[in-house]
């Protein structure tokens, strides 16, 4: 028993003595930490402490959700990249489907390169090009004959409306293909919209002259000056400038433009090249897509008969299945039908002829009205109808609505012989013009500052939804209705002029 608490206490005693070494261990360790800290510098002491909870600060700032409409600067490309290859997954199922469900539809365009079928179109430029020189040489020599402007003016005009009804005859007693009509009338509308260019500058110039007014009306234009300076008037119309204008990516004459020093080859090649991709790609568009949609969609208009005679008969819900599925594929043609117009073919005249202003088109796509768009989209055509109708009408009197209403009343009435020619539509349908008529109001609410200046998103969202999902997916239906079928009296009747 004596022996066990002399071990206790002997243990007691050891323990009491490792505690007080520690204690002075700690004690010694805090000195010389104090003593540390306060020797070492800032830049040491943030560096040991961090990654501490105390060093990290979290929140520092108000700052708003990536995804809310506030933040600015949030970088979508990976939503971009994810919307791409849903896009490409979403067609390509299409494609498949397609291709199950019809099989290859593709057939070469032989109608189109039949020559017995199409040589009147080759006589049609034949004789359109001699009515441009026409032209010319009434300008040129006719003021030895026609003694007035207004027997020039008239000269001029039966001229012009011989470049529209010429096409037209031809199109009508002949059996040239469809395709063929479209591209000849075409060229029968864009010409005869530079002549009337060429006579109406014509005109101002010879009145400039007679008045001795040169200086004044062509302040800002030094080279038509000098030109009329050296040749005078009408000598400085040469008969290659003319023919060189017929060629050049414009519908607007003037006395000289700007030119590239020479041919870019490769350009033109790479150009040429695009075009006849674009041209591939629309005909596979056409012939396996659209083509089938539209006999499909035939069986859902019909003419039954009735106690009072034909009835037609509309199956709503069907045919609106067959118009959103139509716009996808319109929507693709309209875009590589832009790009192959506008950009391609243009670039080909362009450095073919090697003319320099090469702007054809603005950023429409961005357009967040109706009026963007319509400055936007087809730039030649804008600056003929500024030029040639807007502004003279403006000048005489009219008012802004009543010029904007005859822009708007030719450009659909163009586009309705475009139209109605090729199809060989026995009553001229109005549905285009209206079509263009019904622009005007919508360009009106549409260019108020709530859609171009506050809230450009939606206006953009609804140029094209009523541009490729439903207006011309629409247009494509009817007059595919009424091309096809005449016995559609009811809805001929609604569309057309008896």
């Amino acid at each position: 028993m004596d022996l066990r608490r002399r071990h206790v206490a002997a243990g007691g005693a050891e323990v009491q003595e490792v505690k007080q070494r520690e204690a002075s261990h700690h004690d010694l360790h805090r000195k010389s930490g104090t003593a540390s800290a306060e020797l070492a510098s800032p830049q040491e002491i943030a560096l040991r402490h961090r990654g501490r909870p105390f060093a990290k600060l979290i929140h520092s700032k108000t700052q708003e959700s990536l995804l809310s409409l506030r933040a600015a600067g949030t970088d979508f490309r990976g939503f971009f990249n994810l919307f791409v290859i849903v896009l490409v997954s979403a067609n390509l199922r299409l494609v498949v489907e397609n291709m199950l469900k019809y099989g290859v539809l593709l057939q070469p365009p032989a109608g189109f390169f039949d020559f017995y079928r199409n040589w009147p179109c080759g006589v049609c430029y034949i004789q359109m090009s001699c009515l441009t020189v026409c032209n010319w040489f009434i300008e040129r020599h006719g003021c030895h004959y026609l003694k007035t402007d207004q027997a020039i003016n008239a000269a001029h005009f039966v001229v012009i409306s011989a470049i529209i009804v010429v096409p037209t005859c031809t199109v009508w007693s002949s059996s040239v293909t469809e395709s063929n009509a479209v591209l000849l009338m075409a060229f029968s509308i864009s010409w005869a919209m530079k002549m009337v260019s060429f006579f109406q500058t014509c005109f101002d110039i010879r009145r400039a002259t007679a008045r001795n007014i040169v200086d004044e009306v062509c302040k800002d234009d030094e080279a038509s000056r000098l030109v009329l300076a050296e040749r005078g008037f009408p000598q400085c119309l040469r008969l290659k400038d003319m023919l060189f204008f017929m060629l050049y990516p414009t519908l607007c004459f003037q006395l000289h433009y700007p030119l590239v020093p020479r041919i870019r080859k490769r350009r033109l090649a790479g150009d040429l090249l695009a075009l006849m991709i674009c041209i591939a790609l629309s005909y596979i568009l056409l012939e396996q897509y659209i083509s089938p949609l539209l006999v499909n969609a035939r069986q859902h208009v019909k003419m039954e008969a009735g106690p009072d005679g034909n009835v037609l008969t509309i199956s709503g819900a069907k045919l609106l299945e067959r118009l959103l599925k139509l716009s996808l594929p319109n929507l693709y043609l309209w875009l590589l039908m832009f790009y192959a117009l506008f950009h391609c073919w243009l670039n080909v005249l362009a450095e073919l002829t090697r003319f320099g202003d090469r702007r054809f088109y603005e950023d429409w796509w961005n357009a967040a009205s109706f009026g963007e768009y319509w400055k936007r989209w087809n730039l030649p055509v804008h600056h003929w109808c500024l030029r040639h109708v807007y502004f003279p009408m403006l000048r005489r009197g009219w008012s802004k609505l009543q010029s904007g209403f005859t822009v708007f009343l030719i450009s659909g009435l163009l586009h309705e012989l475009l139209v109605v020619v090729p199809l060989r539509m026995k009553r001229p349908t109005v549905l285009v013009t209206v079509a263009f008529l019904a622009q005007l109001p919508l360009t009106v609410l549409t260019s108020q500052p709530f859609f171009e200046k506050r809230h450009r998103t939606i206006g953009n969202g609804i140029f094209w939804f009523a541009f490729c999902f439903s207006g011309q997916p629409a247009a494509i239906l009817i007059y595919f209705f009424l091309a096809v079928d005449p016995s559609l009296e009811t809805l001929g009747s609604v569309l057309s002029l008896r």
